[in-house]
């Protein structure tokens, strides 16, 4: 398969919650997404920068960041790999992707970085916009506290992202239609008022998108206790769907859907 056909999913971290995240118990570190050699960052959470080191990324290769929201474990590590990718603000380089309140009233990308970006796109909900020579088609807002919050879904590569929402027909109604889905599971049974799908709402979840394949991520301490690669088996054998659950370090290829 030509390489210009493919995309590569790099899963840099899996982890979701803060108990996972600080404790460590698995990174949370966002995602890569690979083409031709190119790389996206998206959402680079507390252990981004260990993350990439360890996966022996080349910074100067990390040509955009693309923020989903504003919550720390997506985006603690922004600034830093901004200075990564810009070797201290000596190189102009690189794209950042972010919903508006990244920037204001309280902003996550620090002023004196930004004249180091060759440009700041503030995202904005059900436009199209092209990243690496890949069209992403950004979602609704999520309903997720009071952050903008939105995931993305690549029609050219059937694959949806589904990040961090609260159940809800009406944003999973925009992901209907790809073969493929990466979603945040955080949770193993639903909290009131905490706005994450979990374990419990997942087979309704894979039953309304109707996909041939999902992985879930973004664990919380309870998904992990109840351990993911089994819970991933419970709901394949419940939908019919082949479902997997990622660990740090996964890699997965796309093929272009060629008409």
């Amino acid at each position: 398969m030509n390489s210009n056909n493919k995309i590569k999913w790099i899963f840099l971290g899996t982890g979701g919650g803060r108990f996972v995240v600080f404790k460590g118990i698995r990174r949370s570190a966002g995602y890569l997404i690979e083409k031709n050699g190119k790389y996206i960052h998206i959402d680079p959470g507390p252990c981004a920068l260990s993350a990439l080191l360890w996966k022996k990324i080349n910074f100067s290769k990390i040509t955009s960041i693309f923020l989903t929201h504003k919550d720390l474990d997506h985006s603690a590590s922004l600034n830093v790999i901004v200075e990564a990718i810009t070797e201290g603000g000596g190189k102009k380089r690189g794209k950042v992707f972010l919903p508006e309140d990244c920037l204001e009233p309280e902003p996550i990308l620090l002023s004196y970085l930004r004249k180091s970006i060759e440009k700041i796109h503030i995202l904005k909900p059900e436009e199209i916009i092209k990243i690496n020579d890949i069209e992403f088609y950004i979602s609704p807002y999520h309903p997720h506290r009071d952050v903008k919050c939105m995931g993305f879904k690549i029609p050219e590569y059937s694959l949806s992202f589904i990040t961090d929402t609260s159940f809800d027909k009406k944003i999973l109604e925009f992901y209907k239609g790809m073969e493929n889905f990466i979603i945040h599971m955080v949770l193993f049974e639903p909290r009131e008022g905490i706005d994450h799908l979990s374990f419990k709402q997942m087979q309704e979840v894979i039953e309304f998108l109707n996909p041939k394949n999902v992985i879930i991520t973004h664990f919380g301490m309870k998904v992990i206790r109840a351990k993911p690669k089994e819970l991933a088996s419970e709901l394949s054998k419940n939908t019919g769907v082949n479902v997997t659950s990622a660990y740090d370090g996964m890699e997965v290829e796309f093929e272009k859907i060629l008409e």
